[in-house]
């Protein structure tokens, strides 16, 4: 057990050939350490020795022929070594075990995508984000999915929630420009790609894609200071406001609008302070800001039929509320005040 700790915390400090080492010894010792070969198995699969990693995983699974993760893994080893046929096998007994395994959900639905099946692949990882609805790399690949069979929007949707839920991923982003330039709306891509920027400056592709859209948009020097400006004094509210500080957070973004009224995020961001102020009226003037800019943007829908609904304005709120999740129709939250909305209004569903 000592040796195959060592080797996964090793391991995630990219000292990989020691933890390798690591996960050897404690085999040697113990050859029937379930935990060992599954680590062996995934640290071969990480560096790209599938044929290594393939015994391994038969090792575990002759130990545990009922976990679910196992099945799951070797599928995921044989998908890499284009034995999808054997990948697929492997998955189906996950899910036997297991039919909620989120991983193998969403690993079908990659391998339905790279099959050409788009519409298979939105399928199965629908399933995956019913189990999780915070599963990013399944928003991510079901955009993908939906964006080859031209639904464009709805691919937005998901980037948009992929993007909410994990900020710092670059794929999200890239993805969120590429379907923002295939609706036409430029200026919205270029901040996409931005945001890659701001998570990785040493990103050359992001910076030059950057370069590129800056020169097709005809943008000057100046004014692209401008909105750099803006961003920045944009994230120190948004700072602000996660700390409590919602009166500063707000001329934060006012004094960002001023620089670029055009900024959605900095309507939304204003909205929020405005009603965690109880200034309910104002906060939805600053919502209408925000999807005006970008319909999109379903969490300012969402929040703007909140603020009605402190207004005791039950049937706007449920407005927002549908427009909400017309655009993100799996979010549980927005269901959830819809259906409180629905009651307040004292009758049921329309």
């Amino acid at each position: 057990m000592v040796w195959n700790n060592k080797g996964y915390a090793l391991r995630h400090t990219d000292r990989l050939d020691e933890a390798l080492e690591c996960f050897n010894t404690a085999l040697t010792l113990s050859p029937m350490n379930f935990q060992a070969w599954m680590n062996k198995a995934e640290l071969l699969y990480v560096t790209k020795r599938f044929s290594e990693a393939l015994p391994c995983h038969d090792k575990a699974l002759s130990i545990d022929p009922e976990s679910s993760i196992a099945w799951n893994n070797k599928g995921r080893t044989l998908y890499a070594m284009n034995m999808r046929d054997d990948a697929v096998a492997c998955y189906q007994k996950a899910l036997e075990i297991d039919p909620l395994n989120v991983l193998t959900l969403g690993n079908m639905g990659l391998l339905f995508k790279d099959k050409g099946k788009p519409q298979e692949a939105v399928a199965w990882l629908d399933k995956a984000l019913q189990v999780d609805p915070f599963y990013d790399e399944a928003l991510n690949l079901k955009a993908v999915a939906l964006a080859e069979y031209g639904d464009y929007e709805a691919a937005l949707a998901c980037l948009r929630r992929a993007a909410t839920v994990n900020p710092k991923n670059t794929v999200h982003w890239r993805n969120l420009s590429s379907i923002l330039l295939r609706l036409g709306r430029s200026q919205e891509a270029l901040k996409a790609l931005e945001n890659v920027l701001q998570i990785n400056p040493a990103d050359e592709k992001a910076e030059e894609a950057c370069s590129s859209s800056r020169s097709s948009l005809g943008a000057e020097d100046a004014e692209h200071t401008k909105r750099e400006q803006a961003l920045a004094i944009l994230r120190e509210g948004v700072a602000l406001h996660r700390l409590g500080q919602c009166e500063a957070a707000l001329r934060c973004f006012e004094q960002s609008l001023s620089l670029d009224v055009n900024d959605a995020l900095a309507w939304y961001y204003m909205g929020n302070s405005l009603r965690f102020l109880g200034r309910y009226q104002d906060a939805i003037v600053s919502y209408q800001g925000a999807v005006e800019i970008d319909e999109g943007s379903f969490d300012a829908w969402g929040n703007m039929g909140v603020s009605y609904g402190h207004l005791g304005q039950h049937k706007m709120a449920l407005e927002c509320f549908d427009r909400a999740l017309r655009l993100s129709p799996q979010d549980a939250h927005w269901r959830k005040m819809r259906d409180l909305a629905v009651q307040k209004m004292g009758h049921g569903d329309n």
